[in-house]
């Protein structure tokens, strides 16, 4: 699985929950600017990934908030 497919995983899962109201990438902390914040509130970033050059192994590392 890709990055770009995990993430599409991720947020569509979140999308599903009935108390999510918004999905936030990247930067949590541009909820306090935005104006049409709508909450329940999913935010997610990225961590520190890591992949191999002798094989095809990649770990993605998120933070879920």
């Amino acid at each position: 699985m890709t990055l770009l497919e995990t993430i599409r995983l991720i947020e569509r899962v979140a999308s599903a929950q009935p108390d999510v109201n918004m999905i936030v990438k990247n930067d949590v902390f541009r909820l306090n600017a935005a104006s049409d914040a709508r909450y329940g509130v999913f935010a997610w970033t990225q961590g520190q990934h890591e992949g191999s050059v002798y094989g095809p192994t990649h770990t993605f590392a998120f933070t879920l908030l």
